[in-house]
């Protein structure tokens, strides 16, 4: 089966979900895609980025 989204180009996606190892299976055999490298890193303070007028935190 040929991949339904062209993902040429793609880098990076970011989506909030209840449970990544999920929705990540789910994502793959949608883009009939192979299940790529996940890697997890702490979430440290940017002073660049705010959120809500709170320093951001992410991962």
């Amino acid at each position: 089966m040929e991949t339904p989204v062209p993902l040429d180009g793609f880098i990076q996606i970011a989506l909030v979900v209840e449970d990544m190892d999920r929705a990540l299976d789910a994502w793959c055999e949608l883009l009939n895609t192979p299940r790529p490298h996940v890697r997890v890193t702490p979430a440290e303070p940017d002073p660049d980025e705010s959120y809500r007028g709170e320093t951001a935190c992410y991962a």
